[in-house]
């Protein structure tokens, strides 16, 4: 095993419990619109139908984020026979996304980690998503102040699991990908790619990070080793 130097963490799913806000967002949402025809459990399994649908557009290049979050919508809402314009599914996402920013809080648990782990090794998050939201949701959940740098896809151009994502960090930070562990919740995105490039990972999610008994008067890579797959 190699010294290890540097740590890179993704973020939703991994650092906060983005599932969790990303239903409870919609479920606040749904009641407050009042859709009296269809009721919540039946829209959902619709949208995430739909969801499934887009998300292989757009990994197949042939539709965008922006894209996705509103045809999600208005495909879900017309599919089940309810009219809304276009213009009302970009404000469903943008209420949404205002209703997951409110109810986002810092994380002791996940805090005392970064806090504990920043005294020896070099941390970096490497997250998809937009420049906006994504730093948004970082200031909320208290996180800027514990990374030595913050790398966003859309600031980038690549989004995970491409290999360029990893390599602009590699690249520009001069990370020794043996020296280093990615740490994320989606395999595909996350640990995967990670691989191919000689880094060490760490495939575990928010709920499994945060249910750990750590011991924050030990090294606390002693906790995640004989969870970390070493390159």
């Amino acid at each position: 095993m190699n010294q290890v130097e540097s740590i890179v963490f993704d973020l939703d799913n991994t650092l906060y419990d983005f599932k969790y806000f990303w239903e409870n967002a919609h479920y606040t949402l749904y009641k407050e619109l009042h859709i009296r025809d269809i009721d919540y459990h039946t829209f959902m399994k619709e949208y995430r139908c739909q969801d499934q649908l887009l998300w292989a557009d757009m990994l197949a290049g042939k539709i965008d984020l922006r894209e996705l979050r509103i045809n999600r919508a208005y495909r879900t809402f017309h599919k089940l026979g309810i009219d809304k314009s276009i213009k009302f599914c970009e404000e469903f996402y943008q209420k949404m996304f205002d209703i997951l920013i409110n109810e986002l809080s810092s994380d002791f648990i996940i805090e005392n980690i970064l806090s504990n782990l920043r005294e020896n090794y070099k941390l970096y998050l490497l997250t998809n998503g937009l420049q906006k939201e994504q730093e948004l949701k970082i200031q909320k959940l208290g996180l800027h102040t514990y990374f030595d740098n913050i790398v966003i896809s859309e600031c980038i151009g690549y989004e995970k699991p491409n290999l360029h994502a990893f390599l602009y960090l590699v690249d520009t930070f001069k990370i020794q990908p043996c020296k280093s562990i990615m740490i994320g919740d989606s395999y595909t995105n996350d640990i995967a790619p990670a691989i191919q490039l000689n880094f060490n990972t760490l495939h575990m999610d928010y709920k499994k990070i945060s249910a750990l008994d750590y011991n924050f008067n030990e090294d606390i890579l002693d906790v995640f080793n004989e969870k970390i797959v070493w390159a």
